[in-house]
């Protein structure tokens, strides 16, 4: 079906206007990507990016781009596709377990299986993928769904990170540290004298302190 004509015109102003609502900052308030760049994408949500929720909690509309499709669209240079190909086949595999036991929970409550699973969704499971990509800017894209007949549940790879996801996150944040220290050591490193030297040490002996610390709290079982 063609779109209509006031589709055309919505499209165009949230086209030129959409950018305008969205900004990802630095500390220092400056755009972090001046110009398309290689992307290491990464998480759940960067192919399986979430629009609305299931039942009349969802959103009709005539496409969607998901987060992967619209860096791709503008230029990016996504490095993690094999990643992306990984988990997408990994999820293939977890929905044929989850349909099954679906179907099994559902008869041995005497429910048919479509309303038993109405609003109810896997947790997110472990698998085990390489993190090592390279890129100029990491995203690591996050999402859960949710919708009407049923409540997401407070446990591990549901309405709380799974252990994989947190590994991911902090596995990450170190390589990017580690990446970034080391540029910043072959730039400014002849400029330091040896106080300078003995200061940097100490923070980021500290700053990793405080990177485990803050770990050993998100790990925590906290009730929301």
């Amino acid at each position: 079906m063609e779109l209509l004509d006031y589709e055309k015109r919505h499209i165009d102003y949230l086209t030129n206007n959409a950018a305008e609502c969205t900004l990802f900052l630095k500390k220092n308030s400056e755009f972090p990507i001046s110009k398309p760049c290689n992307l290491v994408l990464l998480g759940n949500g960067a192919r399986n990016t979430i629009k609305g929720g299931t039942g009349s909690g969802d959103v009709a509309s005539r496409f969607f781009k998901n987060i992967e499709d619209a860096f791709k669209t503008n230029g990016f240079n996504i490095t993690t596709t094999d990643w992306l190909d990984k988990y997408d086949e990994f999820k293939k595999s977890t929905l044929k377990d989850y349909i099954r036991d679906t179907k099994k929970e559902a008869k041995k409550n005497h429910i048919m299986p479509f309303v038993y699973s109405m609003g109810y969704f896997e947790e997110e499971k472990e698998y085990d993928f390489d993190l090592n990509y390279d890129g100029e800017i990491c995203i690591y894209v996050l999402s859960r769904n949710s919708g009407e007949g049923n409540d997401r549940r407070n446990i591990k790879g549901d309405v709380k990170l799974s252990d994989r996801e947190i590994k991911d996150i902090f596995d990450r944040t170190k390589q990017w540290r580690y990446r970034n220290a080391q540029i910043l050591q072959e730039q400014f490193h002849d400029k330091l004298n040896a106080e300078q030297l003995k200061m940097l040490k100490l923070i980021t002996e500290y700053k990793e302190n405080l990177k485990n610390q803050i770990k050993l709290l998100m790990c925590r079982e906290i009730e929301p």
